[in-house]
């Protein structure tokens, strides 16, 4: 068993099962030999050895550039794709909408026109519906 550091997080394998554990960064934990010179021998390597009952000190900052290369950008559209329509990639603002909550005025009525029947009366609290009722 090597003893280790995790300088990321990790999943190590569990000794004659198919599951995995998850090792935080900063971790240190027992490991078989095997995996432990696997994780070594990865570039940058991914523990490091821990003396037992020594400080191993502070983490090394891994970026992830170092983990996983550099990154090549977006790829293009594949090849032999046919070309997007005209004004499919653009934005085209057609009329201007207004605002959703902004108050509407409405046209004053003509002259001489009554006013409008209330649209719902009101009704008493039921307590007093019930007094008015009986009483």
């Amino acid at each position: 068993m090597t003893r280790c550091q995790a300088l990321t997080n990790l999943s190590v394998p569990r000794k004659g099962d198919s599951q995995t554990d998850l090792v935080s960064c900063g971790e240190i934990v027992d490991l078989a030999d095997d995996i432990a010179e696997r994780f070594l021998q990865r570039t940058p390597p991914v523990v490091r050895k821990v003396a037992a009952g020594k400080d191993p000190g502070p983490l090394p900052r891994l970026s992830p550039r170092q983990m996983f290369g550099a990154t090549r950008g977006v790829p293009g559209p594949p090849e032999g794709a046919r070309p997007d329509p005209p004004g499919s990639t653009t934005i085209q603002m057609l009329e201007r909408v207004p605002e959703a909550n902004a108050p509407q005025a409405e046209p004053p009525p003509p002259p001489g026109t009554p006013p409008p029947a209330p649209d719902a009366v009101d009704l008493p609290p039921r307590a007093a519906r019930s007094r008015a009722a009986t009483g």
